[in-house]
């Protein structure tokens, strides 16, 4: 990768959450491993994206898969489902939430949306921003 292509594009964590492809910025994921037999079915140290996002997840049969993230200097671990891959996302393929959606969107962390050939509409997030913390007057 040239120099030049290096600051087109956004280093991207892309996974699933119900129907949704979502990512989050590259930088603040710090390890995905499979959802193992030992990790306990409701472990309060596992977040589930779906739940935090507030979309319904996918009747999906693969094992789930677990996002380490850094959150203000916390480890935070989210199940996702896959696949989860690392994407090179050009930086014009990136828009900014048109101001009724970002006034109006109930998905906490939603900074912009995606648009790819490859896949479809993502929707970019910042999993260390908290839902009261977009509410707005």
């Amino acid at each position: 990768m040239t120099e030049s292509e290096r600051f087109a594009t956004l280093e991207v964590v892309l996974f699933s959450v119900g129907a949704w492809r979502v990512g989050m910025e590259a930088g603040r994921v710090r390890g995905c491993r499979w959802r193992s037999a030992s990790d306990a079915p409701e472990s309060a140290d596992i977040r589930l994206m779906s739940t935090w996002m507030a979309l319904p997840a996918a009747e999906c049969h693969e094992r789930p898969m677990l996002l380490e993230t850094l959150d203000a200097g916390q480890s935070v671990t989210w199940q996702v489902q896959g696949p989860v891959t690392l994407h090179a996302l050009p930086v014009e393929t990136i828009h900014p939430l048109p101001p009724l959606l970002a006034a109006r969107t109930t998905i906490p962390g939603l900074r912009a949306l995606a648009l790819t050939p490859e896949e479809g509409l993502i929707l970019l997030i910042d999993p260390s921003i908290r839902a009261q913390d977009q509410e707005r007057p």
